[in-house]
C-alpha cells in the first residue's frame, strides 16, 4: 500500500510539474493534422470498399443514429438541410442556399432537382413530416426534442422554399433532422443521400452492404460495412478493411508501421466529465487544469487531452426547455461511490484514477490539489470506484444517490438544447452551473488504405465516403 501511494505522489508530483494543460499524444501518427478533406481522390474508383465500425448497425438506428457506427451510416443515407464541416463551416445539403430574415431566423430554398430515391421531388413538407416523425418515432430523447422543436419552429413558404424561427442554423445539420420517409418493401426509410442499403438478409455477423442509390451521379462504389468486435482491428486491416474507426493505440501504432495505411485524426468529439450531485462549487485554477492534463495522458488508453472550454452546457440559458430548477432533496448521506459504465474503459480509467488521487489525500495530505478539481471527491471518505451495466447506470444517474458520476458528452453538439433536454432527463437533479466537471477530451481515428477512397469529415467527426461536397 505504501509503494502504490508513492507512486501515485510521484506521478501528481509529474503532474503538477507540467506546464499547462498541453497533452502528447501516445501514439506516433504517419499522417498530418486532418483537415475537413484529408485525401486526395483515387484516380479510379474502386468496385467496393470494406469499413469496420465499432458496433453492428440496423433500420432502427435510423431514427436515432447516436452511436458513431449508426452516424457513419446513416450519414452515408439521409441528408439534413445543411452540413457543418470539420472547421464549423457551413456546406449546403438538401438546402442550396440560405439568408436571414427579418424575424431573426431563416428563410432556406431547396436544392434544384432534389429528389428521393425513387424520384419523387422532396418538398418542404416531405421535410417537415419527416421530422414529426423522428419526433414521434425515434429511441432516443435527444433526437425526439431535437426534431419535435424544429418542426415546430418551420413556416412553409412554397414547395421549395421554407423558414425556420431559429437563428442558429447549425442545429439543422444534426442527424435527429435528416430527411427521410417510409419505404415500400424495405425496413429502412427513403432517402435522398447517395447510398441506400442493400435489400439483402441480414447478415449475422453484423455485416450491412451499402450500394449507390439509382440517382446518384459519378461513379461510386459499394460499401461494406462490418461490425468490427469480433476480431482483432489488425486482423480486420490484413484481412483488407479499407478503412477502420478505432481509438486502440496498439491499432494506430500497427497502422503506422505499414507504407498502405494513413491514420487520420477525427474531431474531438467526446468530452467525459463527472456529474456531481449537490454540487455548490466549481474546479478553478491552473491546478485543476494541470490535474485534467495529467489524466489524459495517463489515465486512459485512448488519445485524450484536457477538457478544453468552451462548454455547451455553460450557453444553454436560451434554451426554451431543460433544465429545471432542483425541487430534489440532497441524501443526507450519499454513497462514497464514483459510479461509471462497466463497459466504457475510458470511463474507467477516470473514476479509478481520481479514487486513487482521493486516497492520497486521506494518507498523508498529498492529494489536496484535488479539491480544486472535485471538492466534494476530495473530501470523502473511504471512496471507491464502482461500474454499472448500462441500465443499471441509467437508474443510479437517475437517482443521485452516488457521490458522483463519469459520463461521456458530445464535446460540442450542433443542437446544444436537444442535449441539454436529454441529459436533464437522464439526471434530473442536476445543476449545470456547478454540478458538471470536465475532465478529458477523446477522439477516434481512422485508418484508411491509401489510393482507395476519399471522404470528408465533419463537425462531429462522421465520414462521408466520396465526395467533397454533399450530393
Amino acid at each position: 500500500m505504501r509503494a502504490a501511494r508513492r507512486g501515485m505522489a510521484a506521478w501528481l508530483a509529474a503532474c503538477l510539474a507540467a506546464c499547462g494543460s498541453s497533452v502528447r499524444s501516445s501514439v506516433a501518427l504517419n499522417a498530418a493534422p486532418s483537415p475537413c478533406a484529408p485525401l486526395a481522390t483515387p484516380a479510379a474508383s474502386p468496385e467496393s470498399l470494406t469499413v469496420v465500425v465499432s458496433s453492428p448497425v440496423g433500420s432502427p438506428n435510423a431514427m436515432s443514429p447516436r452511436t458513431a457506427a449508426a452516424r457513419f451510416v446513416t450519414a452515408q443515407m439521409y441528408e439534413t438541410l445543411v452540413h457543418v464541416d470539420c472547421d464549423g463551416r457551413l456546406v449546403p445539403g438538401l438546402a442550396s442556399s440560405w439568408t436571414a430574415n427579418a424575424s431573426g431566423g431563416w428563410t432556406l430554398r431547396l436544392r434544384p432537382g432534389a429528389s428521393f430515391w425513387n424520384g419523387d421531388a422532396v418538398t418542404v413538407q416531405d421535410i417537415v413530416t419527416a421530422w414529426q416523425t423522428t419526433a414521434n418515432s425515434a429511441l432516443d430523447r435527444t433526437s425526439a426534442a431535437i426534431a419535435r422543436a424544429m418542426a415546430g419552429a418551420v413556416s412553409i413558404v412554397d414547395d421549395h422554399t421554407m423558414a425556420i424561427a431559429d437563428s442558429a442554423l447549425r442545429t439543422l445539420a444534426d442527424p435527429a433532422l435528416a430527411v427521410r420517409r417510409p419505404a415500400v418493401g424495405s425496413p429502412w426509410p427513403e432517402g435522398t443521400g447517395r447510398y441506400r442499403a442493400a435489400t439483402t438478409p441480414a447478415d449475422p455477423a453484423g455485416s450491412l452492404e451499402l450500394v449507390p442509390a439509382p440517382l446518384s451521379s459519378g461513379a461510386a462504389p459499394r460499401i461494406v460495412v462490418r461490425s468490427g468486435s469480433d476480431l482483432d482491428a489488425r486482423d480486420r486491416l490484413d484481412a483488407g478493411a479499407d478503412l477502420l474507426f478505432t481509438n486502440d493505440p496498439a491499432v494506430l501504432s500497427y497502422a503506422a508501421a505499414r507504407a498502405d495505411l494513413a491514420s487520420v485524426p477525427l474531431t474531438w468529439d467526446r468530452t467525459y466529465a463527472l456529474l456531481v450531485p449537490w454540487s455548490s462549487s466549481q474546479s478553478r485554477g491552473t491546478t485543476a487544469d494541470t490535474i485534467r492534463a495529467a489524466l489524459a495522458r495517463d489515465a486512459v488508453r485512448v488519445e485524450a487531452r484536457a477538457a478544453a472550454p468552451p462548454y455547451w452546457w455553460n450557453e444553454i440559458a436560451a434554451c426554451p426547455a431543460g433544465f429545471a430548477p432542483n425541487t430534489h432533496a440532497a441524501p443526507t448521506a450519499p454513497s462514497a461511490h464514483v459510479v461509471y459504465r462497466a463497459n466504457d474503459r475510458v470511463a474507467r480509467g477516470l473514476a479509478e484514477r481520481l479514487v486513487a488521487l482521493a486516497a492520497m489525500r486521506r494518507a498523508n495530505d498529498a492529494g489536496a490539489p484535488l479539491a480544486d478539481l472535485a471538492p466534494e471527491l476530495a473530501s470523502a471518505p473511504r471512496l471507491t470506484a464502482e461500474g454499472l451495466a448500462p441500465a443499471a447506470f441509467a437508474a443510479a444517474l437517475a437517482a443521485g444517490g452516488a457521490l458522483a458520476y463519469v459520463v461521456d458528452l458530445p464535446a460540442q453538439p450542433l443542437a446544444r438544447c436537444g442535449q441539454a433536454d436529454a441529459l436533464a432527463a437522464a439526471a434530473p437533479w442536476l445543476a449545470p452551473d456547478s454540478g458538471i466537471v470536465p475532465l478529458v477530451d477523446t477522439r477516434r481515428h481512422v485508418v484508411v488504405r491509401r489510393d482507395r477512397v476519399s471522404f470528408v469529415i465533419d463537425w462531429e467527426g462522421v465520414l462521408r465516403i466520396g465526395t467533397r461536397q454533399p450530393r
